[in-house]
């Protein structure tokens, strides 16, 4: 098991570092993967790092340690996914009453249990002032979007009535907010872990 997690450890790491050249050299999504976004990989895989090694200090099992690292690095994921989807008016049909159907219930409830193993790493995580920062930040990065009229990158209608208006290329504004966001929200659910400094600090008291 210990070879096990030092090789996803590794993986992680070479995941986080391809995913930093692939942004640097513009390659925004990896279609080996089924073209999902470059951001998402490197988030996920980021995430997976912090909170192995957090439950690994913590002196939790090595196989409990994979299991609910990588669930909390999807539970970011399923997170953007359920913002996303009932924020972007494709997927909602504002203009088909009423405001949550069968298949949009269906969907939340199916998603929202994704978001359930965050109970399981709640002593690893902690609510800090840099959470309530990031937190707010990706608040305001969203509604700019939406004021923007919630441009997509991969078309040229707008999906709501702007109150912003954009200068230059919607599709770039687009790409800008959409990954920046979800940068910004996986900073967010790094900052939750209860940071490896502080333990130090009382073990010095």
């Amino acid at each position: 098991m210990r070879t096990l997690s030092v090789s996803l450890r590794v993986l992680a790491a070479l995941g986080l570092a391809a995913s930093i050249v692939l942004v640097a050299g513009n390659h925004l999504w990896i279609g080996s993967l089924g073209d999902v976004s470059t951001f998402s990989v490197g988030s996920m895989c980021f995430l997976y790092l912090v909170m192995e090694t957090r439950l690994e200090r913590d002196a939790v099992g090595i196989g409990q340690s994979i299991v609910l690292a990588v669930l909390y690095a999807n539970v970011f994921a399923q997170t953007y996914e359920i913002l996303y989807h009932f924020t972007f008016p494709v997927y909602l049909n504002y203009f088909k009453p009423p405001f949550l159907d069968g298949p949009d219930l269906r969907y939340l409830a199916l998603e929202g249990v994704m978001l359930a193993p965050i109970v399981l790493v709640r002593k690893q995580l902690r609510l800090g002032r840099a959470s309530l920062v990031l937190a707010a930040s990706f608040a305001v990065v969203w509604a700019v979007w939406v004021m923007y009229g919630y441009p997509q990158y991969f078309t040229v209608d707008l999906f709501y009535q702007q109150i912003l208006v954009a200068k230059g290329n919607a599709r770039d504004l687009s790409l800008i907010l959409n990954f920046g966001s979800k940068t910004i929200l996986a900073l967010f659910f790094g900052s939750m872990v209860r940071p490896w400094k502080t333990e130090k600090a009382q073990h010095q008291l």
